[in-house]
Formats: structure tokens, C-alpha cells, sequence
């Protein structure tokens, strides 16, 4: 028998209820196939076991522990249903889900109450029974509080409900304004076109406030029905996001149908709970009295005063009144058939749970949920063409914006650059200040080698003059010691802890220029120094001299170095003085001019941004505005017209849910105004948006330029005061010199000098030092002021009372006065001016007398040798007074350039956030305006204007009237 065609036979063969002939062999065979068909496709359906244990179903929910969100609750809620529909008899697991729905509100608090009771007609353990105890006290106490709420919030977040809503109304209604009196300006063809930006401005800051409002709410609320329906209307009237506005709107008629059937359960609920009381008690028969109709009684459990049930509270008051609200009309079916297990539904959030299989005789109550139909009438035929839409809209946008994403960069790369010329030029002026304080002071150290060499040169030869008894004195070894004392505190208290170091660090590596002549025994040899080397030679020579016995020095090639090479000595050091003044100098200048190059390139840099990158640009800007809007000239009055009547209903309806206050006055004489006063739209004209950033370029030059001033100021009172420094040096430098010389003079040593050489010099210097001194205190024009302009040194020059000695031996007990000569406490300690008269006049007088009365006996020599000291120490006194005074200016000028640069700093970044970034943010707010406007309009609109069509269709490219490039 063949098989092949057994799948095959005719329809009615298999459709036949008898079975065929026995000779009839392939029908039978089909049939029996048929047979087999129907088994197979045939489904039993058998519970399937998820969970092995009933611990499983809580050990499954854990993860919410870590993640709330809606899904994570909606899979814990099936998890728990599929938990019960397994183990339907487990006390402990219908506690477990009460908790569970309880701690992250998986489900209504009623869905609660069902799952303790279910719980406890189960007759579970005490430790159950006492959790089910103490969930339902709290349940209890949880529901208390609704008489407190205000719908399902408490007072302080309904309060922060209405107030964060009413905001985002009046935004949402200021932005229909501005929309409108848009409409209103491309109505009225006489008004100024300079009130094009305010208008799109406006459109563009309402919009995205109002945007931000909405956002807020429902990230806080959201199941807000009305909150989605006011932002879905808002998205379709005032932004083109019609997807987002349709999930709004889909998602507000899906909260309201899950309510809708959350509340006609939870009424079939209740009067299946009445029907089953009233089983419970028994038929009530009425009896009526002839005549009498029926009447509702009044409950006899029902309170007189605010109609609550004895035994209920204010929230059991409110859902009772809730649920009476809803009307019988909303159960479609009856339900029925005496006693039956209570009705479970789910909460709005959630999908509806599973009834269980073993009740499938349970009615459930029909709820036709509403489809939700499109919301948004669109303006295009189907998807590609709203693909297309998208696509020419973010090319124009792309076009539009590529100028002001230009100037954004180049705006910042200017900003950069002017807050760079800030910075350098305050971190020059502090460079100049600490200059001023530290460089000056070290220069005048740089010019005190010279003087104190002739100092210790003076010193030799008085101890040499001592020991062959040249000095008028009677005890010639006293003297010797004294004189040892006075050499010591010049070399071991100035010469080698202040000069040296000066001379290492600045002329360690000089090469060596100096030619000294040098005795190895009797041979005399010439060796090479350098300012360091003859520094430290000397140095070393004076500590051998002051080392060795007194008998010694007259045969000392120590001391004979100092005596034949005196006038080497003399003129070292003039170099290194002049180099230290001169690298004072041109350091100070060099940071002088770098100042003034800024000062000059700060307002020229601000003008060139002001004229050259934001004046172009606000003007291209509003262009490109103004020719986008042209385009839509063609746009029939009666569209205009209707648009603008569309608006006014709007903003009325809006006005309506708004509370009467102060700022929905305000908006309701806005909404029955036309357009805004001109006067207000002006400011945001090009002419004023460029004024704006010129006042702020301004205001930031303005301190920014004085913060160069006091520096320029005081850098330039430096350099003069650098040359008041030289001055004094240098009559310091002649006193000690020619002191030196009359001693020389006075020694008469004829193997050291030829003769008349020392007077020579001696002349030389009193001459100089007469110049100097006359223009230390007169000045010298505006190179040099005259010591007498630094105030601290007044005190000084005038009234004295101070020692000028270095060491402070100026006191009677340590020092001997001798006023034979003319040697006094009082010529010490008065004014220096009259000390140095009285050494000059003393001068002169010596190198009056003869040869043969020029010796150490000499009253003037002895005057100008006793103080000399405190001449040249007190020109270093006048030396720290002048640096003082510069000091305390310097710091004045630095106060005030760190004041000027922080308000100048303060000023740029106020200007960049309130004109630079907002100018930015509006222009792309403007063009973004302009675009939806074009992109609103309907398609037989946009067909009607040639113009406009061409524009879209290229993607922005052809704009009539716009020059490329």
C-alpha cells in the first residue's frame, strides 16, 4: 500500500464523521492522520513552577533594593503575582508583597489591605499573625494622614505644585504673547523692522522657561494628566516637537484610562462588599403606608455636622465620598453570584495582575480602554516627507548658525587675547614694584665697594703713620688698637658679609682687567684682577695686616699693596658702580616700555573687536532676520488674521485657570495690548545691542588702562630716584677719596706717589664732590630730584639727632671728642648737611696750608679724619630713608594696579555672561525663532510663496537678497 498521497485525500474524506469501507484503505488512512492533527495541535494548559521554594518569590524582588524605577517595579509586581498563582496558600507570601508594595508602592495602598487579609484567613503562625498586626498598624496610621493631603500630596508639596504650575502657565502664556505680536508685527507693515529681535528674542527666552518649568513638574509629578496636556499643547502651538507632543498627550489619555479603571473596580468592589453585608444579615422588607412613597433615610451612622460615619475617620470621609462620586454608570456589567472572593485591580502605573485560574467562574468587570487616535494634525503625507522636513530644517539651521558658530570662536579667541594683555601687563607692573623695592637697594650696594676700599686704604696708612710715629699721639700702641678696631668693624663688618657676596654674585666671572702691582720680597711683579678677586685680595690682605704684630707693618707687602696701588684701587670700582645703576636702569625701562606697549594695545584691541568682529556681525544677524521674515510677506492678511485671533483664545483660556494676582493682571494687559512700545523694542536693536558691547568694552578698558598708570608712575619716580641714589654715592664715594689723599698728603711718602700727586687728586675730588653735592639738594631738572623731595630724609638733613656711625659710637662714653679742632657730640648728631659743610671747609683749609704744615698735626686734617666715618655711613642711612620712601609709594601704586585689575577682571567676566554670552544665546534664539515660523506655516502656504519654497527646498542656500560668502 502506498503512502505518498496519504496527506492528500480530499477535504470531504477527512471532514467525514463515519469511518470509510474496508476496502476503502486510504481513507481510512487519512482519517487516522486527521485524528492525529488534532492531538498534536491540542494545548494543555498546566501551571508552570517558576520558583522552587516560597522564599524564591522575595529572594527574586531583592533587587529593587538597588533599583526603583517603573520597570524594576512592574517586573517585582509580576514576580509576586506569579509567586501567589504558585503558592496561593502561603500566608507568609501574601505579607511579603503587602510589605513589599508598602515600601516601593508597587501598587495602591488598598491592594495592601487585600493581600494582610487574605493573609490572615489563611490561619497562619503567632510570628505572622503579629507582622500582619503591625503592618496593618501602620497602614492604619498612614491612612490617617489623608486628611491632611491634598490629593495624593501633602500641603507643602500641593503647595509647591500649584506655584511651580502657575509659573510655567504665565511662561506658557507670555510665550503665546510674544508669538502673537509676532503676527501682529508681520501684520502691520509700518512698524520699524529695529523690533525684529525683541520679538524673536522674547519668543525664544518665554520658550525655553517654559520648557524648563514643564521638564521640572514632571520629573517631580509625573502622573500630572493636566501637566502633560498643557505641555503637549504647549509643544504643538509654540515648538515644532510634534512626536514629543504626541507621547505627551498619549501618555495623559493613558494615566486617565488606567484611573478610570482603577476607579470602576474599586466601585464594584465596594458593592460587592455591600451585597455580601446584606447576604449576611438577612432580606429587609419594607412596608409602605398607603399614599407614602419611598424616601432616603438618613443613615442613622452618619453624623449631623460634617457627614462622617460613627466609626470612620476624614480619610475613610474622602474615599467614600471618591468613589460615590463615580457613577453607577461605570461598571457595564453586573456582577453577581452571592458569596465570591474579593475583587483585586491594580494601580494606574501598573499593568492589571492576573486573575488566578483556580477562580474561573469570577466575572471581571469590562473596561474599555480608549485607543488613543493621532493628536497631531501633521503637514506632511507621510513619513519621508517628515524625514525630509527634518532634514531641511537642520540644514538651514547648519547654514544659518555657521556664521554665528565663526563669530563665537573668534569672539572667545579675542576675549583671550584681551584678558592675556591684562594679565602680562599686571604681572609686569609687579615685576616693576618688586624691582623697585629690591633691585634699588642692591644697586646702591653695588656702587659701595669703591668707597669702602678707600676707607680701608685711608686705615693702613694711618696705622702704617702710627707706628712711624707720625701721628701726634702718647701712646702710640692705644692709638695702634683703636685704630685696629676702627678697620675691623669696615672690613669684617661691611667689606666681607655685604660686599663680597654682592661682588660674587654679579662679577664672579668678569674677566681680569685690573693691573696691581704686587711685591714678592724685594721684586715687584703686575698681576691681573678682576672686581670679585681684588675684592677678596684686599679682603685677605686687611685680615694679614690686622693679624700681625704692630712692629711688622712698616715692612708689610700686605700693607705695601694698598699704598702703591691707591689710585688703582681709587678707580676699580667706578665700572661696577655705573653697571649697577645702568642695569637698574635698563631693566626698569625695559619693563617701562613693555607697560606702555600695553597700555596702548588694550583700547586698540578693544575697538578693533568692538568695530571689526560685533559690529559685522549684529548687523548680519538681524539681515539674515529680516530677509527670513521677508519671505513670508506674501502670506494672505486673512491667514495673519486668523492666527492672531487663534493666540487671543488661547491666552483667554489660559487667563481663566490663572489665579487673579498682580502678574496675571499684568499678563492680561498684555494679552489686550497690541505690539510692545517701541521704546522697549529699541533696546534690542542692532544699534543698541552694539552700544551695549561698547560700554561694556569700555568699562573693562577703563580700569584696565588705570592699572598701568601708578606702575608707569612709579617706575618712572624710580628711575629718577636711581640717579638721586648715584649722587649720593658718589659724594660719599669723593669724601672718602679725598679724606684718603690729604692722609697721604699728610704721610708724605715719597716711594708711593710722585710728588704734588696726592694734592692733585685731592682737588680732583673736592671739586666733584662740590658738583654732586649741589645737585643732590638743588636737583638736576627732571633726571634727578633733589634729596629734599623724599620726606623721611628731611628729618635728617635738617635737624639731625641721630648717630650716622654704622657701629653707634656716637655717645661721649665710648667715643673721645676733641673740640680744640672743632670735634664735637653736637657736630655728630646734628644735620648732616652742616656735618658735610663743616668737612668740606675743613678740607679746604688743609689743602690751604703749606707743604711743611700739611701734616697730621693739622686741626683740619684731624677734623676731616674723625668724620669721615660718619659722613660715609650716614649716606647710607640716607640711602635706606629714600629706599623707604620708595617703598612705601611702591606698595601704594601695587594696591591700588591689584584694585584696578580686579575690577577690571570682574568687569569681563560680568560683560561676558550678561552681553557677550546672552548676545550668543540670543542670536541663536532669534534664528531658531525665525525657523519655526517659517516651518509652522501649513503646506498650502509654503506653496503659495515661490520665494519661501526655493529657500526650504535648498536647504537655506538661496535666501533672496543675501550676498554668499
Amino acid at each position: 500500500m502506498s503512502r505518498s498521497t496519504s496527506f492528500k485525500k480530499p477535504s470531504r474524506a477527512r471532514q467525514s464523521g463515519t469511518l470509510p469501507s474496508s476496502g476503502d484503505m486510504m481513507d481510512l488512512e487519512g482519517a487516522a492522520f486527521e485524528n492525529m492533527d488534532t492531538i498534536v495541535r491540542k494545548h494543555i494548559k498546566e501551571p508552570v513552577k517558576v520558583f522552587g521554594v516560597e522564599a524564591d518569590v522575595e529572594i527574586a524582588c531583592r533587587f529593587l533594593q538597588h533599583n526603583d524605577q517603573p520597570d524594576a517595579r512592574y517586573l517585582a509586581n509580576t514576580l509576586f503575582s506569579a509567586g501567589l498563582d504558585q503558592f496561593p496558600k502561603c500566608p507568609r507570601l501574601h505579607l511579603l508583597r503587602a510589605h513589599y508594595i508598602a515600601t516601593y508602592e508597587l501598587l495602591p495602598f488598598d491592594d495592601i489591605w487585600h493581600s494582610l487579609e487574605a493573609a490572615k484567613a489563611m490561619k497562619p503562625a503567632f510570628d505572622t499573625r503579629f507582622s500582619i498586626f503591625f503592618e496593618e498598624c501602620a497602614m492604619e496610621q498612614q491612612r490617617r494622614q489623608e486628611d491632611l493631603l491634598a490629593s495624593t500630596l501633602n500641603v507643602a508639596g500641593y503647595a509647591e505644585f500649584n506655584s511651580m504650575e502657575a509659573d510655567a502657565q504665565r511662561y506658557h502664556l507670555e510665550t503665546i504673547i510674544a508669538i502673537k505680536a509676532l503676527w501682529q508685527y508681520m501684520r502691520n507693515e509700518k512698524q520699524a523692522s529695529a523690533s525684529l529681535p525683541f520679538l524673536l528674542e522674547r519668543i525664544e527666552k518665554n520658550r525655553n522657561m517654559s520648557i524648563i518649568l514643564y521638564k521640572k513638574i514632571l520629573s517631580k509629578y509625573p502622573r500630572s494628566k493636566q501637566t502633560l496636556r498643557r505641555y503637549s499643547n504647549f509643544l504643538l502651538r509654540a515648538t515644532d516637537d510634534t512626536e514629543q507632543a504626541k507621547k505627551l498627550l498619549g501618555r495623559a489619555e493613558e494615566i486617565e484610562n488606567d484611573e478610570a479603571r482603577y476607579n470602576s473596580l474599586a466601585v464594584a468592589n465596594d458593592r460587592r462588599e455591600d451585597e455580601e453585608a446584606m447576604e449576611s444579615i438577612g432580606p429587609r422588607v419594607t412596608v409602605y403606608a398607603p399614599g407614602e412613597e419611598p424616601r432616603m433615610e438618613k443613615s442613622a451612622t452618619m453624623s449631623d455636622d460634617d457627614d462622617i460615619a460613627v466609626g470612620e475617620d476624614a480619610g475613610g470621609r474622602a474615599r467614600r465620598r471618591r468613589r460615590e462620586s463615580i457613577g453607577r454608570d461605570a461598571i457595564e456589567g453586573e456582577i453577581g453570584g452571592g458569596m465570591q472572593r474579593k475583587i483585586s485591580f491594580a494601580h494606574p502605573a501598573m499593568y492589571p495582575i492576573p486573575q488566578e485560574q483556580s477562580q474561573p467562574e469570577m466575572q471581571q468587570p469590562e473596561v474599555v480602554r480608549k485607543k488613543a487616535g493621532s493628536v497631531v494634525p501633521s503637514s506632511v503625507s507621510s513619513q519621508r516627507e517628515a524625514r525630509q522636513q527634518r532634514f531641511l530644517k537642520e540644514a538651514i539651521t547648519r547654514r544659518l548658525r555657521a556664521p554665528i558658530v565663526r563669530f563665537h570662536f573668534i569672539m572667545n579667541l579675542g576675549l583671550f587675547a584681551l584678558i592675556a594683555i591684562l594679565s602680562v601687563g599686571f604681572a609686569l607692573g609687579i615685576i616693576a614694584y618688586e624691582n623697585i623695592t629690591s633691585a634699588l637697594d642692591e644697586a646702591y650696594a653695588r656702587c659701595r665697594p669703591r668707597v669702602t676700599a678707600m676707607r680701608v686704604n685711608k686705615a693702613v696708612r694711618e696705622l702704617q703713620s702710627t707706628v712711624n710715629r707720625l701721628l701726634p699721639t702718647n701712646d702710640v700702641e692705644s692709638t695702634y688698637q683703636t685704630m685696629l678696631v676702627a678697620m675691623s668693624s669696615i672690613v669684617q663688618g661691611i667689606c666681607q658679609p655685604i660686599l663680597l657676596p654682592v661682588l660674587q654674585k654679579y662679577h664672579l666671572n668678569d674677566p681680569a682687567s685690573i693691573v696691581m702691582t704686587v711685591y714678592r720680597g724685594s721684586t715687584a711683579t703686575f698681576e691681573l684682577y678682576n672686581p670679585f678677586t681684588l675684592g677678596q685680595a684686599l679682603s685677605d690682605r686687611a685680615d694679614n695686616i690686622m693679624g700681625a704684630d704692630m712692629s711688622t707693618i712698616v715692612e708689610s707687602t700686605d700693607a705695601r699693596f694698598f699704598m702703591d696701588n691707591l689710585i688703582t684701587i681709587n678707580q676699580a670700582y667706578d665700572a661696577t658702580s655705573t653697571e649697577g645703576i645702568t642695569n637698574f636702569l635698563s631693566a626698569i625701562s625695559a619693563n617701562q616700555m613693555s607697560m606702555i606697549g600695553l597700555l596702548v594695545a588694550l583700547p586698540v584691541a578693544c575697538i578693533l573687536l568692538v568695530y571689526v568682529v560685533y559690529r559685522p556681525m549684529i548687523e548680519n544677524v538681524y539681515n539674515k532676520q529680516v530677509l527670513v521674515l521677508s519671505l513670508l510677506s506674501g502670506v494672505s492678511r486673512k491667514y495673519v488674521n486668523e492666527m492672531i485671533e487663534g493666540f487671543e483664545i488661547e491666552c483667554e483660556n489660559i487667563m481663566e485657570e490663572l489665579d487673579e494676582s498682580r502678574a496675571s493682571a499684568k499678563l492680561a494687559g498684555s494679552v489686550n495690548s497690541s505690539l510692545p512700545p517701541d521704546s522697549l523694542m529699541s533696546r534690542h536693536a542692532p544699534k543698541k545691542q552694539l552700544k551695549q558691547v561698547a560700554i561694556c568694552f569700555l568699562l573693562f578698558a577703563a580700569p584696565g588702562s588705570l592699572m598701568f598708570v601708578p606702575a608707569l608712575q612709579q617706575t618712572n619716580f624710580a628711575t629718577q630716584a636711581a640717579q638721586t641714589i648715584k649722587g649720593l654715592s658718589d659724594i660719599s664715594f669723593e669724601i672718602a677719596s679725598s679724606t684718603a689723599m690729604a692722609v697721604e698728603i699728610a704721610a708724605n711718602d715719597s716711594t708711593a706717589f710722585l710728588p704734588h700727586y696726592p694734592s692733585l687728586w685731592t682737588k680732583f675730588f673736592q671739586e666733584n664732590y662740590q658738583n654732586d653735592l649741589a645737585n643732590l639738594v638743588s636737583g638736576n631738572g627732571a633726571n634727578q630730584p633733589s634729596i629734599f623731595s623724599f620726606p623721611s630724609v628731611q628729618s635728617a638733613l635738617k635737624i639731625g639727632n641721630m648717630c650716622f656711625r654704622s657701629n653707634g659710637i656716637c655717645d661721649s662714653a665710648d667715643r673721645v671728642y676733641n673740640a680744640s679742632f672743632g670735634f664735637t657730640e653736637a657736630l655728630v648728631t646734628g644735620p648732616y648737611l652742616d656735618l658735610a659743610s663743616t668737612w668740606l671747609e675743613g678740607l679746604q683749609q688743609f689743602t690751604a696750608l703749606s707743604n711743611e704744615a700739611q701734616t697730621f698735626s693739622s686741626p683740619y686734617l684731624s677734623l676731616i679724619r674723625a668724620i669721615n666715618d660718619d659722613l660715609v655711613d650716614g649716606a647710607k642711612d640716607l640711602n635706606d630713608f629714600i629706599v623707604k620712601d620708595i617703598t612705601s609709594k611702591t606698595n601704594q601704586a601695587r594696591a591700588f594696579s591689584i584694585l584696578a585689575f580686579t575690577i577690571s577682571v570682574a568687569v569681563f567676566a560680568l560683560s561676558y555672561l550678561l552681553v557677550n554670552r546672552r548676545l550668543i544665546i540670543s542670536f541663536h534664539g532669534q534664528m531658531s525663532s525665525c525657523l519655526w515660523l517659517v516651518f509652522s506655516l501649513p503646506p498650502e502656504i509654503m506653496t503659495a510663496l515661490p520665494d519661501l519654497k526655493r529657500f526650504v527646498e535648498s536647504g537655506g542656500a538661496l535666501l533672496p537678497g543675501h550676498t554668499q560668502g
